[in-house]
């Protein structure tokens, strides 16, 4: 991890810092002894982390980005499911209007910000 270890680090710590979340509602669940969530959320972390590092640009140098994070971007997908099944809004639950979601789609724009781009571009 000598060459390039910024990036190493920021591809790691970025997805990490992203799930975190998932990680700390998921305690909050065991805690509250809703175990069932609790297990979901445990899975959802592991497989993120399993994705995080399998995924890595670096072992697919030749990999468009896009392709990289898209799984990572997905599992965002079902952690905020996994969320609001377990964690209803503060508004007296349940999914809300439909238009409520989209402050998701920025989340798309990571892919076309990465595009075609590649590990080994920049060697």
């Amino acid at each position: 991890m000598a060459e390039r270890w910024g990036e190493k680090i920021g591809w790691i710590a970025g997805w990490a810092g992203s799930f975190l979340w998932v990680a700390i509602l998921a305690a909050i669940l065991g805690w509250r002894g809703q175990l069932a969530g609790a297990a979901l959320g445990g899975v959802l972390v592991v497989a993120v982390a399993v994705g995080i590092v399998a995924l890595a640009p670096w072992r697919h140098a030749t990999t468009p980005m896009w392709r990289l994070m898209t799984p990572l971007l997905l599992l965002a997908a079902v952690a905020a499911v996994w969320a609001l099944r377990y964690f209803p809004g503060a508004g007296g639950g349940g999914w809300g209007p439909w238009w409520s979601y989209l402050w998701l789609l920025p989340l798309l724009g990571l892919l076309v910000w990465a595009g075609r781009a590649r590990w080994s571009d920049r060697q």
